[in-house]
């Protein structure tokens, strides 16, 4: 059964003041995860290389519609990359772009690279890269400041990704970025 945050938050709130708390702040702040903003990059079978721009992923409709209109930030909390199950053993690397609203593209994942076992399942996460993931600082923080400009968040995405691995690689292969973001939601 799943609850609807702000049922939830409204009995929170009527339990606290019948329990005699006063000190209820209004408005309050509720993390919200969003959908994945996720893009999948199909690998030439001939060269196990690719070169790919996903479609553009328009933020608001990631966020649900109870609290679309009162998001006051984002924040991110992880970036993950992973290979398709039927990839092939054997090293891949590449690297991850990002581009905000048509600006141009940003890397925010210099390179992953390592044995393509490694980023299969659940992939390669940033929260625990080991040495799987090395990515660009400014940019990540360029990326979470961006979504955290209250005057102007960002409404669109696209995703790009470059590289390469064992070749040949059965048709239909894929690498895959995942992009893991909360916003906070306003609630009176």
């Amino acid at each position: 059964m799943k609850i609807k945050p702000l049922l939830l938050l409204s009995v929170l709130t009527v339990a606290l003041s019948v329990m005699g708390s006063e000190c209820i702040n209004s408005p309050f702040i509720v993390a919200v995860n969003l959908e994945a903003m996720s893009a999948c990059f199909e690998i030439n079978p001939g060269d196990g290389t690719w070169n790919d721009t996903s479609d553009p992923i328009v933020i608001a409709d990631l966020i649900d519609e109870n609290f679309q209109d009162d998001i006051v930030g984002f924040r991110l909390y992880d970036i993950r990359v992973k290979v398709t199950e039927g990839y092939p053993d054997g090293f891949v690397t590449g690297s991850v772009s990002y581009s905000f609203d048509s600006a141009p593209f940003s890397t925010v994942i210099t390179s992953f690279q390592g044995q393509a076992a490694e980023f299969k399942q659940g992939g390669v996460s940033l929260l625990n890269p080991g040495t799987l993931i090395t990515y660009n600082q400014a940019e990540l923080q360029a990326f979470v400041n961006a979504l955290n400009n209250p005057n102007s968040f960002p409404q669109v995405i696209v995703l790009s990704s470059s590289g390469t691995g064992p070749s040949p690689v059965p048709a239909g292969e894929q690498v895959c970025v995942d992009i893991y973001v909360q916003a906070d939601g306003e609630v009176n």
